[in-house]
């Protein structure tokens, strides 16, 4: 639980600096890079991520005795109902506060309620063009969608040794700018509750890695917390997951957004928007080095008969992952390596078109109407 009696009454006076999820500056970057997925036909998104940007922390700052149910928005230690675990989780807030009092569920937080209920009130936002509220919601939506990519707000086990507040503001702080969001387009979100749910989830598996991150850093750092040292070892060991975490804020806050005007009787349909990626692409593995699981992401640009192998040092095969006919789109792909052993190990995608499955693979991005193949390389670290 986050929150005893004193930690309540301190929430009322510590400033909102004491308790960002992410920092304030990744809150400002997520609440404007994710503008480079908005459609040009979101005029008024387009034109104001600036503004978004700008009040993208004011949830921080509305944590007082005239909020006094703000604090709880911000997290969810899901990990505390054994039913997380089973997949039987409930996103039914009456339910959960029936099973185990309202007070105990509010202590554990309402995060995916607050993104969902944020929604709704910018659904309601767009049908009335009111300015000023668009931009009150569309900024807590950024706020709190980032919290929920961000690890250590989706855990009980959310200040592991004070590294709450060194891994979302100390460390990340002077790296924001090798940080790179790639253009992804948007997608229509059918439940926006269960898609909270959904990217909460996605987050947690994170949690380990950056305690394991953290450990090492001060390994490397002689035990401290604080030197350059410790923060230099702590930025390598998180820079690839923490990349991907703040990209996907961006394409999820995006989406939502889209989905929102959608609703509210936009002029724009979903079928106008192309959201296939333009490459065919594979992606470093995140986490990197991992233990024992990892997740793969890539990319086609046309429909193809897919493969993706795992292979060791040696070459010889590990795992066939996929083998089967996809479209083109994005795709993810998690890597149980529970049974191996540490080392370096070879992750290899080939697409062969459907109407060229006669073609040989080609090692790279060739050009070529015909198979392509590329294979990158990942750290299993007991």
């Amino acid at each position: 639980m986050k929150n005893n009696t004193i930690a309540v009454v301190l929430a009322f006076f510590l400033s909102s600096a004491t308790a960002l999820g992410w920092g304030g500056n990744t809150h400002k970057f997520i609440g404007k890079e994710f503008g480079k997925h908005i459609p040009a036909s979101m005029g008024f998104v387009v034109r104001n991520v600036d503004a978004i940007s700008a009040h993208s922390s004011d949830p921080d700052s509305r944590k007082d005795a005239a909020h006094p149910l703000e604090q709880y928005r911000h997290y969810i230690d899901q990990d505390i109902y054994p039913e997380f675990f089973t997949g039987t989780l409930t996103h039914n807030l009456d339910s959960l506060s029936a099973k185990y009092g309202s007070a105990y569920v509010m202590d554990n937080g309402i995060l995916p309620w607050a993104i969902a209920w944020t929604f709704d009130s910018l659904v309601v936002a767009f049908k009335s063009q009111d300015s000023s509220k668009l931009i009150l919601y569309l900024s807590d939506l950024s706020h709190y969608v980032a919290d929920a990519t961000m690890p250590l707000h989706v855990t009980n086990n959310y200040n592991p040794g004070g590294l709450h507040s060194r891994y979302e503001t100390s460390m990340i702080n002077p790296h924001l700018t090798e940080i790179i969001i790639t253009p992804a387009g948007v997608s229509f979100v059918n439940s926006p509750l269960d898609d909270a749910f959904s990217f909460c989830a996605a987050s947690y598996p994170y949690v380990d890695s950056v305690i394991h991150a953290d450990s090492a850093a001060k390994a490397a750092a002689g035990g401290s917390t604080s030197s350059t040292a410790y923060y230099a070892a702590l930025w390598s060991n998180t820079q690839t997951m923490t990349g991907h975490l703040i990209q996907k804020a961006t394409e999820k806050l995006a989406s939502l957004i889209y989905t929102a005007s959608v609703r509210a009787g936009m002029p724009m349909k979903i079928d106008q928007l192309s959201t296939s990626p333009a490459v065919f692409a594979l992606q470093q593995n995140f986490p990197n080095p991992f233990n024992p699981s990892t997740m793969i992401r890539y990319s086609l640009d046309r429909q193809a008969l897919v493969t993706l192998i795992v292979y060791d040092a040696l070459g010889r095969e590990v795992r066939t992952l996929v083998n089967r006919e996809l479209s083109a789109g994005s795709y993810e792909q998690m890597f149980d390596a529970g049974s191996l052993t540490s080392g370096v190990y070879f992750y290899r995608l080939s697409a062969v078109p459907l109407a060229r499955r006669d073609l040989v693979p080609t090692e790279g991005r060739n050009g070529q109407v015909g198979a392509t193949v590329e294979t990158r390389s990942m750290l299993l670290v007991r």
